[in-house]
């Protein structure tokens, strides 16, 4: 990445009015820069919300948040949704988890999705659809990576499911930024009508 007068007539690198003078970002420098886009414009996790402090805010959207993830199965099911590397939106199905008054995610660290989170932690959660139709829950905020081993063994034992037993499934702390639950009205009919309720961190 270069100023606008580092640029030759051509727009190349190397081109003959080339300014060497100018203000050059190192590759290093950029990869920096596209790792802290998940926290530009208030996006960063000390502004953001645990699921705990959420649920201290509207414990009756939490209560049904955490019934939409898990709909009376030991596991949590969801769609995530990530930032591509060309900034296009990726979709994944995951198995979140609610446990010590935080929302987690346990990603193999070989997919696309791990890469996308360690590039750019923004993400987008939706529920999967509920068999009787009508509701919907989605959250936005940041995936931070649990690097820690004592603090995942830990998290382990407290959401007791075989998840995150596997060395390669890396652990993602979500920050909450913002929160829409829809219920739909007459679902299923010519007269559905969707009510809103939203939360922000």
């Amino acid at each position: 990445m270069r100023t606008s007068e580092s640029m030759g007539d051509a727009g190349q690198v190397g081109s003959p009015g080339l300014n060497t003078a100018s203000t050059i970002v190192s590759l290093a420098q950029f990869q920096g820069i596209l790792m802290n886009l998940g926290t530009a414009s208030g996006w960063s996790m000390d502004k953001l919300a645990s699921w705990a402090k959420f649920a201290g805010s509207n414990a009756d959207l939490a209560d049904t948040g955490s019934r939409l993830l898990y709909q009376g199965n030991e596991l949590a099911s969801a769609y995530l949704a990530t930032v591509a590397p060309d900034h296009g939106p990726r979709v994944h199905p995951v198995f979140p988890a609610l446990a010590l008054g935080e929302l987690w995610l346990f990603i193999v660290d070989m997919s696309p999705k791990y890469r996308d989170l360690i590039r750019n932690q923004r993400f987008a959660l939706h529920t999967l659809p509920t068999a009787q139709g009508g509701e919907e829950f989605y959250i936005r905020g940041l995936a931070e990576l649990v690097a820690d081993a004592d603090e995942k063994s830990q998290i382990l034992t407290s959401i007791d499911t075989n998840q995150g037993a596997m060395d390669f499934e890396a652990l993602f702390r979500c920050g909450l930024k913002s929160v829409l639950y829809t219920r739909w009205d007459h679902w299923g009919t010519a007269e559905s009508w969707p009510n809103y309720e939203k939360w922000q961190a």
